[in-house]
């Protein structure tokens, strides 16, 4: 056989070429609850921006428990950022891990919530223990579609009050 000439299976000429298969759209974001860039602290800013992702693939699975804890980790970017900028105002003593999310939202919004939203950020607030298997044990959480509902809407109220404007709700 000449040289340059390409060779099939039995010398013959390589079958034709098929065209790859497109890419499927690249699928949309469930919900932007809060833009990144709304956030002052860079680090904070990060963990929003992978709680954002990390939220869209939960609620993608279907994963309650998932996107529960994770709109809890969302609030906790944007309180401790609006928190951070006002500490002294607001009198925060100590460092943010000793900091209780219900008592900082309270000292940043005062009577902006009403009674039902307060219980609603313990009960957002307990959510890290969805990750605990001991305090599952003690104190059983159920989480249902109205319950992430409720929580997500509970974040876009409280970002929309801290940063000054929430992304749409799509």
């Amino acid at each position: 056989m000449p040289s340059g000439q390409p060779m099939g299976a039995s010398g013959s000429q390589p079958p034709p070429r098929q065209a790859a298969p497109s890419a499927p759209d690249a699928p949309r974001p469930v919900e932007m609850l809060v833009e990144p860039k709304l956030i002052r602290d860079p680090r904070l800013r990060a963990l929003v921006g992978m709680d954002q992702k990390a939220l869209d693939r939960a609620t993608r699975a279907g994963d309650f428990r998932m996107v529960a804890v994770v709109l809890r980790s969302l609030l906790a970017g944007v309180v401790w950022d609006a928190a951070l900028q006002r500490r002294r105002e607001i009198k925060l003593q100590g460092t943010p891990d000793s900091w209780a999310m219900p008592d900082v939202i309270e000292a940043l919004l005062g009577d902006s919530l009403g009674h039902a939203d307060v219980l609603q950020v313990a009960n957002l607030d307990r959510c890290g223990e969805l990750m605990h298997p001991p305090a599952q044990l003690a104190r059983p959480q159920v989480i249902n579609r109205e319950t992430v509902d409720a929580f997500r809407s509970l974040v876009r109220t409280i970002a929309a009050h801290l940063v000054g404007a929430a992304a749409p709700s799509r």
